[in-house]
C-alpha cells in the first residue's frame, strides 16, 4: 500500500473516531425523574365540612374521606382550630389517643417528602402542662419521626410547617400521623402534601 493511501486511510479512521467522540459528548446525560406531587384525598380535612366547632370520629368509619382512623380523632372547623385559612384540621386525640393514615401511590426506591402544618389543641379543657407529641411515618426502611407540638394554648395553636422524608419500598405506601400522648387533647394537623 502506498504511503499516500495509508495516510488517507489513517485520516478517515481518525475522523470517524473524532466524530464518535463528539456524538458521545453531545448525548444528553440521563435526567433525574422530575419531582411530582402524589395524589392525596382530602389533604386539608375539609370533608366533612363543619360550619363551626368539631366532630368526633371513631376508628373504622368513613367520616373523613381518604383517611383511615385509629383510636379516636376530632375533625375541627377552620375557626375552631384557628388554621388561619379555609383549611379544617384533625386533632390526633378525640376522646382518646388516635391517628389517621392514607395509602398513596409511590415508586419503590424513591424518596417521598411529606409536608404538613401542625399546631396544638385550643380547647380550654386541655391539660396545659402536657406536651402534645405525635409521630409521622411512611412505609419503607426509614424510621418514624417524633414531633413535639408543644403545650395546648386556647389563644394560640402555634401553627408550624414540617417536612418528613421516607424511602418507598413498594408501589403503595401508607402515610401515618399518630398521637403518642394519652387524653382528650392532641396535636392538630392540616395541609398535607407528598411528593417524590
Amino acid at each position: 500500500m502506498s504511503a499516500r493511501r495509508t495516510l488517507k486511510h489513517g485520516l478517515i479512521a481518525a475522523t470517524a473516531a473524532a466524530s464518535a467522540l463528539v456524538a458521545i459528548a453531545a448525548a444528553p446525560a440521563q435526567a433525574a425523574p422530575a419531582h411530582q406531587y402524589l395524589p392525596l384525598t382530602n389533604p386539608a380535612f375539609n370533608q366533612p365540612q363543619l360550619a363551626a366547632g368539631y366532630q368526633g370520629v371513631g376508628a373504622g368509619g368513613a367520616t373523613i374521606p381518604g383517611w383511615t382512623v385509629t383510636g379516636t380523632v376530632d375533625v375541627e372547623s377552620a375557626a375552631w382550630a384557628k388554621t388561619g385559612s379555609e383549611a379544617q384540621a384533625v386533632s390526633l386525640n378525640g376522646s382518646s389517643m388516635g391517628g389517621v393514615s392514607q395509602a398513596i401511590p409511590t415508586t419503590p426506591g424513591r424518596a417521598v417528602t411529606v409536608t404538613f402544618r401542625y399546631g396544638t389543641e385550643t380547647w380550654d379543657g386541655c391539660d396545659t402542662t402536657k406536651n402534645l407529641r405525635f409521630s409521622v411515618s411512611g412505609t419503607g426502611p426509614d424510621s418514624e419521626r417524633l414531633i413535639n407540638a408543644g403545650l395546648p394554648d386556647k389563644a394560640n395553636p402555634h401553627w408550624r410547617t414540617a417536612t418528613y422524608t421516607f424511602t418507598a419500598d413498594s408501589r403503595v405506601s401508607h402515610l401515618h400521623f399518630d398521637s403518642v400522648v394519652e387524653g382528650h387533647c392532641g396535636a392538630v394537623i392540616t395541609d398535607v402534601t407528598a411528593e417524590e
